[in-house]
């Protein structure tokens, strides 16, 4: 397993200096979107007469290529300008930085333009996010910081963005401790063997 994690961390990194931003980050972080859709909240928690539903897939699809995708990218170049070192204190800056700007920014972001593309109005937006934004920044704080740490401490920063989409996508901590694993690895042999 971490032999096929190390060539597909590989093959990533290869491809980022050729293609950038919207054809690596943005399109790993719509397709990790649509990965983490269809199995957790499509076929599990769906009755099994009700069907797929295609448009939320979709919507979930654009949000990590127009949204998440992109502003991870600014955001980790701006925060490692902002902070080049790797040291512990800087390290805790950046994620008090992340857990204080970024995610709850985000998930306001979330929440309002995924009800709006259902259609909701400015009121029921108002509704959803006040019934979601806390839990949702609560259960985030729960495991974000240690995912933060390995990210801020180990992972280059070209390949932040992608680590924190793929992160995020996981519900189980045994999934996420195998993929911290599998991504430490990988990122270790790039640094130290990979030109």
């Amino acid at each position: 397993m971490i032999i096929q994690d190390l060539r597909v961390g590989q093959r990533l990194l290869a491809y980022l200096p050729r293609h950038g931003l919207f054809l690596t980050k943005s399109a790993a972080s719509s397709l990790t979107f649509i990965a983490a859709d269809c199995p957790s909240s499509q076929t599990i928690s769906l009755p099994s007469s009700e069907p797929y539903d295609l448009e939320r897939t979709l919507r979930m699809a654009g949000y990590g290529l127009l949204v998440i995708g992109p502003s991870l990218h600014f955001w980790f170049g701006f925060v490692s300008k902002l902070l080049p070192e790797r040291d512990l204190v800087t390290t805790f800056k950046k994620i008090l930085m992340g857990q204080t700007i970024y995610e709850p920014i985000m998930t306001v972001v979330f929440f309002s333009l995924n009800a709006r593309l259902q259609g909701e109005n400015s009121a029921e937006i108002i509704a959803w996010l006040k019934r979601d934004s806390l839990p949702t920044t609560i259960n985030g704080v729960m495991y974000r910081p240690v995912c933060d740490f390995v990210k801020f401490k180990f992972i280059l920063v070209r390949l932040q963005a992608v680590y924190m989409t793929f992160t995020a996508s996981l519900e189980k901590p045994a999934q996420l401790l195998q993929l911290m694993g599998s991504i430490l690895t990988t990122s270790f042999l790039q640094q130290n063997y990979v030109s």
